[in-house]
């Protein structure tokens, strides 16, 4: 009986609340990876490629006013033009850092340097979802 009483107060005081934390920091971990991707998705090569000229506009008009401080209206007419003259690296690019690398060697980036910026914002969001992966850390030395 004792036992019991022993194991009952570590699972209400220590797993449970570990077990909450884990699945909150899960969540939010998604949700924000989940937002990157929505607000980033069109620079992946595949998507760069396989979008309309409609869906392009709008999807990169969107991330021009979300990061307006970042970039600025010649935003979505550097992804259009990119795209049109590109095409084949863009194929041969398999993620956002492939098209940053491409446009820095190739030395355009004068032409895109909108675009550069957003792919560079794009290879360093995702580290601020760090927090998340610090608890997963933290959880270990428990």
């Amino acid at each position: 009986m004792n036992v019991f009483k022993i194991l009952s107060s570590f699972q209400n005081t220590s797993f449970l609340p570990i077990i909450d934390t884990a699945l909150f920091q899960l969540q939010s971990w998604f949700e924000g990876l989940h937002l990157v991707s929505d607000s980033l998705g069109f620079l992946y090569p595949k998507s760069l490629l396989q979008l309309s000229d409609a869906d392009l506009n709008s999807t990169a008009q969107i991330f021009q006013e979300t990061y307006s401080a970042d970039t600025n209206s010649d935003f979505v007419a550097e992804v259009r033009s990119f795209r049109r003259e590109f095409r084949g690296e863009i194929e041969t690019s398999k993620t956002v850092l492939d098209l940053l690398k491409f446009i820095i060697s190739s030395k355009v980036m004068s032409s895109v340097p909108e675009l550069a910026t957003a792919c560079v914002l794009s290879a360093t969001i995702p580290v601020t979802v760090a927090s998340a992966e610090r608890s997963f850390s933290k959880l270990k030395l428990i």
